[in-house]
């Protein structure tokens, strides 16, 4: 009789070649109905796939396609197998809901079998955690409501002390066999290490390791490109910390296979598994490959001290590539890198090799993960004899990683596992299951293979960041006080509107980018700021706040989360206090907070000209055509505060800005008209304002912003009972320009959760100042 399998998972690369899996006619559970269910959560940079383009994915798996663009290099290993044959797609319903809704979803279903698939692949291990945590707890509450006979959780091959949040999936593992146990459910325990796949990117996917690798030169060639198209043909980028590390290639389609084989329905025992890896490629031979494939030269170096702007950002980026980086067989003296071993760190001797290069007993290479260097097979705990069966003992809830829903026995809260998992010297409990059967670890992939990879994961990364155009936003035209206010608008976001309140004498070409990430996720309005062109009368900060006030009317919302842009950010918070209820929360984008009559030293070079000449223009409107060219920017932000290192290439200005950046210097008359209105917004005193405001903040500015000063919004921060402050490194005034994905990420998981920003978004690039109280970290 034809089985039902659920395969639920917050990973659709994994989940969906599980699908095919399953559905191949070759396959031991040919004739299966498959529901499966994405719960991916969907974030700017990263979209989820909806359900056409996960059935299109898992028929393309199925089909074994051998596409460049389209599919990943099969592994020697997997090579062995034969093809997993044509899918019939009749079989297959896809559920597309975010991880909270699942489980209202799984009322509507049964299943014999149900997969859940947490793999940890989240870029942000709390969100992650948070999600995969969500999955499994609704899946377990449900399993009396499924009739299912067997469950299969898929986790992390991860080592107990890599975090919290990974040793949160060991607790997911617990509750797992407490649960099936309780619902006398047959259960298999399955570990995987990230995989890499051609389609990875198109499936809003960037699991740890290779991936993030690919994407960190990807994301550091279109930065530098946009402002220096040949940069490359005359500057290498130099690496550091990359001496005697490797990474595993692991192919999906390889994970999937020895995961199906390891808990396809069938006569297998309860236990635990893990999927072997291959051995490690040297990191210099990868980032070599990928730098090739990117038309990058890729240098190590033995240190940073020489780094430049694109180095430190590339370097930056690097740091979690890093951390999955495992030693080499013949590297163990090499330290693993300035993470792993800082300067003027020093190592306990019973962890330092012999000078015949063996180690004392017991003791491992340094910077290896412990569960690295081990034979890749299973004992009775799926993960090496040096680790226990079953995760650590449930402690009290940790703050940021939520715990799933509860089974349906209570958890012990006692240092014991389950009594199913527990080692047969125990004696409370039975002995432990035979083990599943481990496969011979897989070969690495060949340097052929490993071009074909990165060449086809390049193909199908769509570079959304460099591409000009569409915004998603509608541009229509509302009569406001007697004149046209022209409006953009998109999105069906729930929630209160996004309203972008753009820089004083600025056009909308600053933050297409931007609002091309967010609309998919949220309703998006700005308009064309009034008061520069000619036929504009005066238009100074208190029309402005009339201008919000009618944008609210014209879009229909009572209230809305204000996003303020450099000048934007003081009108925000005016706004605020003008219409507190009107406003849900404020965002500042490189904000300036700049007031007359303040002297605190703070200022930039440009600020400190721009409000020279603004004043003198404000008093001599006729000198303005000998000034246009002392003030248009060009450059500027090429350099922070001072004693920043130089911006270099990174300070130079994206070539899509340069008629918008000149917008205001385009001829005297709109130059007075814009110097006249930053003259009345610096007397407006925010700094006044801010202790009144009470709705929840955040602050994004940039290392190297030459214009807007960041040491001042760091003050200024501190002023408002609720902020958050986060600094980009590497970055300048144009970051919502040139780094659109992050921002949004931010502005999305901030709207989301304000008061848990920050470690929903915990990057290396990124700095957290100050927390929600306007406490210095």
């Amino acid at each position: 009789m034809p089985q039902r399998v659920l395969i639920a998972g917050t990973s659709p690369l994994l989940a969906g070649r599980l699908a095919a899996r399953c559905l191949s006619v070759t396959a031991r559970a040919a004739g299966a109905e498959v529901v499966l269910l994405s719960a991916a959560v969907s974030r700017p940079g990263a979209p989820a796939p909806d359900r056409r383009e996960l059935a299109a994915f898992v028929a393309r798996c199925g089909a074994g396609e051998r596409v460049p663009a389209g599919h990943g290099p099969r592994t020697a290993g997997a090579a062995a197998e034969p093809p997993p044959g044509r899918l019939d797609e009749g079989r297959l319903s896809v559920v597309c809901v975010e991880p909270d809704a699942v489980a209202s979803e799984l009322k509507a279903w049964t299943a014999d079998q149900v997969w859940c698939v947490t793999p940890g692949w989240d870029r942000s291990p709390a969100r992650g955690a948070r999600a995969d945590a969500a999955l499994a707890g609704a899946l377990l509450a449900a399993l009396p409501g499924l009739a299912t006979r067997g469950y299969v959780h898929v986790g992390p091959d991860t080592a107990p002390d890599e975090g919290r949040a990974h040793r949160s999936y060991r607790d997911l593992e617990r509750l797992t066999v407490e649960a099936c146990l309780d619902a006398g459910v047959s259960w298999r325990v399955l570990r995987t290490a990230p995989a890499v796949d051609a389609l990875a990117p198109a499936l809003g996917e960037c699991p740890p390791g290779a991936h993030r690798l690919l994407w960190a030169l990807h994301s550091v060639r279109t930065e530098v490109e946009d402002r220096a198209p040949d940069w490359f043909e005359r500057h290498p980028l130099r690496v550091a910390g990359v001496a005697g590390l490797g990474l595993t290639l692991l192919t999906a389609e390889r994970a999937a296979a020895d995961l199906w084989r390891a808990g396809a329905p069938g006569d297998l025992p309860d236990g635990f598994a893990t999927v072997a890896r291959p051995a490690p490629v040297p990191l210099a031979d990868v980032l070599a490959r990928a730098g090739a494939v990117h038309g990058i030269d890729v240098r190590p170096v033995p240190d940073r001290e020489d780094f430049g702007a694109a180095d430190r950002l590339l370097d930056l980026r690097l740091t979690d590539v890093l951390r999955q980086a495992v030693r080499l067989p013949n590297e163990a003296s090499v330290p693993a890198s300035a993470e792993a071993c800082p300067p003027g760190s020093t190592r306990s001797g019973s962890d330092a090799a012999r000078p015949d290069g063996t180690r004392p007993e017991g003791t491992r290479p340094e910077g290896t993960r412990p569960d690295a260097a081990r034979p890749a097979t299973t004992g009775a705990d799926g993960a090496g004899s040096a680790a226990p069966a079953a995760a650590p003992a449930a402690s009290a809830p940790r703050a940021g990683v939520p715990t799933p829903a509860a089974p349906p026995r209570p958890t012990p809260t006692g240092s014991d596992p389950p009594a199913a998992a527990r080692t047969p010297a125990s004696p409370a409990g039975p002995p432990t299951p035979p083990a599943l059967q481990a496969d011979t670890p897989p070969p690495p992939l060949s340097p052929a293979d490993q071009w074909e990879l990165f060449g086809a994961v390049r193909a199908c990364r769509t570079p959304p960041d460099t591409t000009p155009g569409e915004t998603g936003l509608r541009r229509r035209v509302v009569d406001v006080a007697g004149r046209p206010l022209v409006l953009f608008e998109g999105g069906d976001g729930e929630g209160p509107p996004l309203l972008v309140l753009n820089a004083l004498g600025q056009g909308p070409g600053f933050l297409t980018r931007l609002c091309a990430h967010l609309v998919p996720y949220h309703r998006v309005v700005t308009w064309q700021v009034r008061g520069t062109e000619r036929e504009d009368p005066a238009w100074g900060t208190r029309r402005q706040l009339d201008d919000v006030d009618a944008v609210l009317e014209a879009v229909g919302a009572e209230r809305a989360h204000l996003l303020g842009w450099c000048t934007g950010a003081k009108i925000a918070t005016a706004f605020q206090q003008h219409s507190p209820r009107a406003v849900a929360s404020l965002v500042f984008l490189n904000a300036t907070f700049r007031q007359n009559g303040r002297w605190d030293g703070m200022d930039t070079k440009y600020e400190s000209d721009l409000a020279a000449v603004c004043r003198a223009l404000d008093r001599r409107p006729d000198r303005a055509t000998r000034m246009l060219d002392l003030l248009a920017p060009g450059a500027a932000g090429g350099k922070g505060s001072t004693g920043a290192p130089d911006a270099g290439v990174l300070g130079v200005l994206s070539r899509a800005l340069t008629d918008e950046v000149r917008r205001p210097f385009r001829d005297a008359e709109v130059l007075v008209r814009y110097a006249r209105q930053l003259v009345d917004l610096w007397r407006l005193d925010s700094a006044a304002q801010a202790p009144r405001v009470a709705v929840p903040t955040l602050f994004v500015c940039s290392e190297f912003d030459g214009i807007s000063s960041p040491a001042r919004a760091r003050e200024a921060a501190r002023c408002f009972p609720h902020a958050r402050y986060a600094e980009l490194a590497v970055a300048g005034h144009y970051a919502p320009h040139d780094r659109p994905a992050l921002v949004a990420e931010l502005i999305t998981e901030f709207v989301r959760a304000p008061r848990e920003v920050a470690d929903l978004v915990r990057y290396a690039e990124i700095t957290w100042h100050t927390d929600m109280e306007g406490t210095a970290r």
